[in-house]
C-alpha cells in the first residue's frame, strides 16, 4: 500500500485533534519551564513528538483493521464451513449413517460418525 494511501485510510482526524496536538502542545510549553533549552530545538523535538504520535496512531489503526480481516475471515469459516459440517455430522450420526471420505487420488473410506473427534 502507498504510504500516502496508508495515510488516507488509516489516519483519524479526531485522534490529531484530540490526542496528538495537546501532548505535542502540553511537550512545546512545559519543556522550556523544565530544561533551558533554545526555541528551535523545542520547536524540532515537537514536531519529531507529533510525528511520532502520527505514526503510533496509524500503526495502531492498522493494526486494528488486520485484526477486523481476521475476525471477518474466522467468522465466515464457521457458518460457511465448520457449522455446516456439524449439522451434517449430527444429522448422519442421528440416522446411523456412515460418513464417506474422498481424497484427490478418488478413494474414498466410510467412517463411523460416533468415532469421529472434532477438535
Amino acid at each position: 500500500m502507498a504510504p500516502f494511501a496508508a495515510l488516507r485510510k488509516f489516519f483519524d482526524p479526531k485522534e490529531l485533534v484530540a490526542f496528538i496536538l495537546p501532548t505535542t502542545y502540553a511537550y512545546y510549553d512545559g519543556v522550556p519551564k523544565l530544561i533551558d533549552c533554545s526555541k528551535p530545538v523545542i520547536i524540532v523535538t515537537a514536531c519529531c513528538i507529533c510525528l511520532i504520535l502520527m505514526s503510533f496512531n496509524i500503526y495502531k489503526k492498522f493494526n486494528e483493521h488486520e485484526e477486523a480481516i481476521a475476525e471477518v475471515l474466522e467468522t465466515g469459516y464457521f457458518s460457511n464451513f465448520f457449522d455446516r459440517m456439524a449439522i451434517l455430522l449430527d444429522e448422519k450420526r442421528r440416522r446411523s449413517e456412515m460418513v464417506t471420505v474422498l481424497f484427490k487420488d478418488n478413494t474414498a473410506i466410510k467412517l463411523d460418525v460416533n468415532k469421529i473427534l472434532v477438535k
